[in-house]
């Protein structure tokens, strides 16, 4: 019953947070960049989550709908824009480094907003909703780098990139099939 009512949410945690492994599975051969770069980059990524979410719950009052729509149409820039202008020679103009952070921030403040909505409406069988939103995004983790995979060996890096944006707007525009709103 929870992950059915709760299945936009799912689905949302399933591809916003599989979208860093697909970056994180491609970006060493697309750009064929060092891996102390790359390491640098992803740390960002990650440091940015962290972050976001440190700061997001005594701050803000976050609603799912709007924060994971948000976050999601940014994400598929960030995802887009990491293809358009991929980092060589180093972190250089700090294009990627800035879709990075984005990106991380962004994932950031959506689990954040997750977690409080499922916190206050799942209070009963709170574990169980969590363990199902960690599930969702481990399988994001686990299938979107997979399809990435096949996507870039049989087409190309330019398909999984785009395709990879394309679920993230997907995510934008069906987010309002959620009825994720937390009580005023």
């Amino acid at each position: 019953m929870i992950g059915w009512r709760n299945k936009w949410l799912y689905l949302s945690s399933f591809i916003l947070i599989g979208i860093s492994g697909v970056l994180i599975s491609l970006y060493p051969e697309f750009t064929d960049e060092s891996p102390f770069i790359l390491g640098i980059l992803f740390a960002t990524m990650n440091a940015a989550t962290i972050c976001s979410s440190l700061i997001a719950p005594p701050r803000l009052s976050l609603q799912p709908i709007q924060t994971i729509r948000l976050a999601s149409a940014l994400v598929a820039i960030a995802v887009i824009g990491s293809f358009v202008a991929p980092v060589y020679g180093g972190i250089g103009g700090g294009v990627f480094f800035l879709f990075m952070v984005v990106g991380g921030a962004a994932a950031g403040f959506v689990f954040v907003s997750q977690m409080n909505y499922l916190a206050v409406t799942e209070k009963m069988q709170g574990g169980t909703a969590v363990g199902l939103l960690t599930a969702a995004s481990y399988g994001g983790m686990a299938f979107l780098p997979f399809i990435a995979g096949i996507l870039s060996e049989y087409f190309s890096y330019a398909a999984a990139f785009f395709v990879s944006g394309f679920f993230c707007l997907l995510v934008t525009l069906t987010i309002g099939r959620c009825r994720c709103v937390l009580p005023e």
